[in-house]
């Protein structure tokens, strides 16, 4: 069986191929380039580290034996304002 040139799916094949063929070439040619859009300081430029963090997290628990669904948990609070 022979397949004709004008086939739709052949068609969509070669229009698929010449869009991506395309977008090559014009990438090649144009490379996209990377707006400031972020605030971003320019690359190889030194920045300063950030100053030093500590999350809150779970120290322990306490399991109350006569409830055993009341359970307390013991936080520490970290660098943050974590009240409660």
């Amino acid at each position: 069986m022979k397949i004709s040139p004008y086939c739709p799916r052949r068609i969509f094949q070669k229009l698929g191929v010449f869009f991506l063929l395309t977008a090559f070439l014009f990438n090649m040619l144009a490379p996209a380039q990377a707006e400031n859009i972020l605030g971003l300081p320019a690359p190889g430029t030194m920045i300063d580290l950030s100053p030093g963090f500590v999350p809150p997290f779970l120290k322990g628990l306490v399991i109350h034996p006569q409830n055993p669904f009341q359970i307390d948990f013991i936080v520490d609070p970290g660098f943050s304002k974590l009240q409660g």
